[in-house]
């Protein structure tokens, strides 16, 4: 349960502190101390709302509302303004079904169907892939081209190295890091 702090600052401490005829030292003292104090209070967990969250998971769960992505505006709101009412896993979740498309969407919603040991035979459209191939020596210039080409696109980009064997996850993970670390 959440407890107010009192004083309600640490400059109040310090006024009362002063005004009781402390010095500087132990004004400082007494303002690190009443901070942790509140720090050890209030943590963000108490401020998460069960039935909200419940509310905007089901929301989120409706295959009907993210193919025709009519959801109510409160959804967005709620996400945007007051997400220290849901917990983390909540709006990750939001994100993953309203931020990427459609298909990545019910895709989503399928793997945590199949996950929870739900209706077995539920389907979606594959989700696009295109394949790239890049330098490693031109990494920058490469993702430059590739951006040109597909940034657009909502289809996965899957990178394989020219004179290389391979492509997938790995060398589409590394080429994302190459390409951060070449920004840098």
């Amino acid at each position: 349960a959440w407890r107010r702090c009192w004083p309600h600052s640490a400059a109040a401490a310090s006024a009362a502190h002063a005004a009781a005829g402390g010095d500087v030292a132990d004004d400082v003292l007494v303002q690190q101390r009443v901070r942790a104090a509140c720090r050890a209070r209030v943590h963000a967990s108490d401020f998460v709302n069960a039935g909200l969250t419940a509310k905007l998971q089901r929301q989120v769960q409706d295959a009907l509302t993210l193919c025709a992505g009519v959801r109510p505006a409160w959804c967005d709101a709620l996400v945007r303004h007051y997400r220290f009412l849901l917990p983390l896993a909540t709006r990750q979740h939001y994100l993953t079904s309203t931020a990427f498309g459609v298909a990545r969407a019910l895709r989503a919603l399928q793997a945590q169907t199949q996950s929870q040991g739900g209706f077995q035979d539920f389907r979606v459209a594959r989700v696009q892939r295109q394949k790239v191939r890049v330098q490693r020596d031109d990494v920058l210039r490469c993702a430059r081209a590739a951006l040109e080409l597909y940034g657009a696109s909502s289809a996965v980009l899957e990178v394989e190295y020219v004179g290389e064997v391979g492509t997938g996850v790995g060398p589409t993970a590394e080429f994302y890091t190459l390409t951060a670390h070449a920004l840098q």
